[in-house]
């Protein structure tokens, strides 16, 4: 978030020069609504993917909008995780508010199982998302859950402001403004080693597994370590250096990878523009001497041959490699905070504003682009910038930007930008993106979301794809393209002026069918995305209106002769244990139909790290637009389990796709649990796939003696705890449902030994293990259903009892 930061000023001849021109462009519009720029879209140049790690946000815990967006990557981060006591679940607000300790949890009994880290974590596995923690390497933390503060007025005397909530505590200036100095770090905080984020590394890899089996993805490296001294001053009132920076970075980013080697580390996770060249040292040396400048008299980086902080940093990271063959950085991780003040986290503001902020975005490619500033001297330019220092210190960093904002997510100049900067971040090549200070729901920002994740409330996406799309004037109509996997090219457009605009779009090594899908969102309906009329298009190209400040995406599915395969037929999807109807998240499902997959049969495809893939024999499952684990695939059935986030929505619409064709959509009702026990013959009737306690398979041959235990397996048990991954095979970690289980037997009620995820299976397999009653009668055809809250699992099963 903004704490200290370049802060950028319009002088007040700028500002009319600004109003001037957008009055000027919105007469020009006025006087010609349909003169828009001509768009050029080429499906055969500049192709790569789009990383879908970059519609990710910080920290967000609205569970309906994460599902209806997929959300990619949920990071933990800001000023707070800097000391965050993951023992304690406390965090100093520091400058933020007062260098108070707060707790996120009111009661401790819990921790650290109920901590707030957890709960974001699970938030994130519920969703399918990926959670990028931060790991704290400044090396003091809150010492106690108590709401002390490090510069208590007793004891520091009276200060420029209190806490309006607790007088006790200051801001630590007196009341000239001057800063206190020589604090006592110990009031509130205490140290810590290395060694304490050791023992949170190991606990969160013991319950939640490593990064490559749904565990913590990515970690951060602190957060803004540059303006430590100005933010943490209680306890860091030095200011950090090249050195500093760098040495921790190699301490705490080798200590993550020795406890989980598949773990991401980023890094250095920079707050701003001058952080990028010169170290905090720099900055103080530079404010005190003539002419006062924070770039004049750059000590430390003179003492570093004179290299930009990053060049440096990057050159580090890749000596250490070299040096112990392991790579301690994988994202140059860097904050966006370069923009004039009034835009980020800022309001939509007057015509000036509001043309500023649609025109900023350009910063972060267009090397002819330069906005006002009293300090950025050249064009900002920054994921090019970026891809430079990677690739000359250290190929193979992939490029982070873990905090962003432009501003007005409440009005539909911000979603334009937020659509805009999106576009961008997938055309560039960025591999991870998130946004601080998210929309909420109802927000045209969460909309701009919405047009590149789910336009249709049905998973429909912009593709995954990068293709060249260009505009005449960019800054009037920009646009984005994008292959999907169905074929489909998808062209996000976005006008930014305040009338019509009618141009004509030319297509090159395109064969599209013969009409086009349109979605918009514009200030003509802020509460929703409309889907338009459905176009004429030719392969050269076709022409259409885009209403004044809107995002519209045109989908442009692929001609049927160009397809690999016909479109697969859907006929029925059903729990695979019971073939019945209800379907619940986590649970086996069978699909049949028609072309749904290869003439021969493909068996899943599962990872080194013990994931069962997405795709099998070229065959995907789509519930709601997330891929489902597919464990087989053939022409007439298809097997897959059903993603954990259905468990968000009462309806999933499913959808198969082969070669690259995709099937209509099929809406399933979602129960919350659906208990089925698998058979013998596969046909959700008579002998139970039950396990005797002797390990042999229960049967009329085998029977299971009274008094022993059994082993059965099941599916749909719904959500659990902790939350199931996707995928994922169960090992060390076995997740249990989140309602109570109970097993009938013989007409007699049994409370199970175990029951929770099979061992060595896939997550969704359930296993029961429960007691034969003493008092039943045997037989070869003894009843057995499971209970899961008030769900019963399907009549007509059996086993064999002596």
């Amino acid at each position: 978030m903004i704490r200290l930061r370049q802060r950028v000023k319009l002088s007040t001849s700028l500002c009319l020069a600004v109003g001037l021109m957008t009055a000027v462009r919105s007469f020009a519009q006025t006087a010609s609504l349909s003169a828009g720029p001509a768009l050029l879209v080429d499906a055969a140049a500049q192709n790569h993917p789009i990383s879908p790690d970059i519609y990710g946000i910080n920290d967000y815990s609205d569970q309906g909008l994460a599902q209806e967006l997929r959300l990619s990557v949920r990071r933990w981060g800001g000023d707070h995780t800097t000391r965050y006591n993951w023992k304690l679940d406390t965090y100093n607000a520091a400058a933020d508010w007062y260098y108070t300790n707060f707790a996120f949890s009111p009661d401790a009994s819990g921790l650290p199982d109920s901590s707030k880290f957890n709960q974001v974590m699970e938030l994130s596995r519920q969703t399918g998302s990926r959670t990028i923690g931060t790991i704290p390497m400044i090396g003091w933390m809150p010492k106690t859950r108590d709401r002390v503060c490090s510069f208590n007025v007793a004891k520091y005397g009276a200060q420029q402001k209190t806490d309006p909530y607790n007088s006790a505590c200051g801001n630590g200036a007196r009341p000239d403004g001057s800063n206190i100095t020589g604090n006592d770090p110990n009031d509130a905080s205490e140290r810590v080693t290395v060694d304490f984020m050791r023992q949170w590394v190991e606990y969160l890899v013991k319950r939640y597994d490593r990064a490559d089996r749904g565990g913590v993805a990515i970690y951060c490296l602190d957060n803004e370590p540059t303006i430590w001294l100005f933010v943490h001053r209680d306890v860091h009132p030095q200011p950090p250096g090249y050195d500093e920076i760098r040495d921790l970075s190699f301490t705490y980013a080798a200590m993550i990878k020795s406890v989980d080697p598949s773990a991401q580390i980023s890094g250095p996770v920079l707050s701003g523009w001058s952080s990028f060249f010169y170290s905090a040292i720099d900055w103080l040396s530079g404010w005190n001497t003539p002419p006062f400048k924070y770039w004049d008299n750059p000590i430390d980086r003179n003492a570093h041959g004179g290299l930009a902080f990053l060049d440096w940093y990057l050159q580090q990271m890749r000596v250490y490699e070299q040096q112990h063959g392991v790579r301690i950085l994988d994202y140059l991780d860097l904050h966006a905070y370069v923009l004039p003040d009034g835009l980020a986290f800022q309001p939509a503001g007057d015509a000036a504003t509001q043309a500023l902020r649609l025109d900023s975005t350009r910063a972060l490619w267009d090397s002819t682009y330069q906005f006002p500033s009293s300090e950025i001297l050249e064009p900002v330019r920054l994921i090019p910038r970026m891809r430079e220092w990677v690739d000359k210190n250290y190929p193979g960093t992939k490029l982070a930007l873990t905090e962003y904002n432009w501003g007005a997510l409440d009005d539909i100049n911000g979603a334009l930008a937020q659509a805009d900067a999106l576009g961008i971040f997938g055309r560039e090549g960025l591999d991870l993106a998130n946004i601080w200070g998210p929309p909420t729901p109802d927000q045209p920002g969460a909309f701009a979301f919405r047009m590149y994740r789910n336009y249709d409330g049905m998973g429909s996406a912009f593709g995954e794809t990068s293709v060249q799309a260009t505009s005449s004037e960019q800054g009037r109509l920009s646009i984005y393209a994008a292959r999907r996997s169905d074929g489909a090219l998808t062209l996000m457009v976005i006008n930014k002026t305040s009338g019509d605009l009618t141009s004509n779009i030319s297509l090159a090594n395109v064969k599209p069918a013969a009409s086009v899908q349109v979605w918009g969102y514009s200030k003509a309906n802020l509460k929703s995305i409309v889907r338009g009329a459905s176009l004429p298009v030719s392969a050269t190209g076709f022409g259409t209106t885009f209403p004044a400040n809107s995002i519209t995406l045109v989908v442009l599915p692929a001609a049927p002769e160009t397809m690999s395969a016909p479109q697969p037929v859907i006929g029925a999807v059903v729990n695979a244990a019971s073939y019945g109807s209800a379907i619940t998240p986590g649970a086996m499902v069978a699909i049949f139909g028609q072309g749904i997959g290869p003439s021969k049969l493909a068996g899943a495809v599962v990872s080194s790290s013990g994931m069962f893939g997405a795709l099998a024999g070229n065959t995907r499952v789509l519930f709601d637009g997330t891929p489902a684990p597919v464990l087989y695939a053939s022409a007439l059935q298809t097997a897959a389990v059903v993603p954990y986030v259905a468990a968000l929505k009462p309806t999933a619409h499913v959808q198969v796709e082969y070669l690259g064709s995709r099937s209509d959509v099929v809406e399933l009702p979602i129960s919350q649990v659906a208990p089925a026990i698998f058979t013998g013959d596969a046909s959700g009737r008579g002998q139970a796939a039950v396990i005797n306690q002797d390990a042999s398979l229960n049967s009329t041959a085998h029977p299971a003696p009274r008094g022993s235990i059994i082993s059965i397996y099941c599916t749909g048990e719904g959500q659990t705890n902790p939350p199931g991954v996707d995928g994922k095979i169960s090992n060390r970690i076995l997740p249990k449902p989140l309602v109570p289980v109970s097993v009938k037997i013989g007409g007699v009620t049994v409370v199970p030994a175990y029951a929770g995820a099979a061992g060595a299976a896939i997550a969704g397999a359930l296993q029961i293990n429960v007691k034969i009653p003493d008092s039943i009668a045997p037989g070869n055809l003894v009843p057995v259903t499971i209970q899961i809250g008030a769900a019963v699992s399907q009549p007509n099963v059996t086993i064999a009892v002596n």
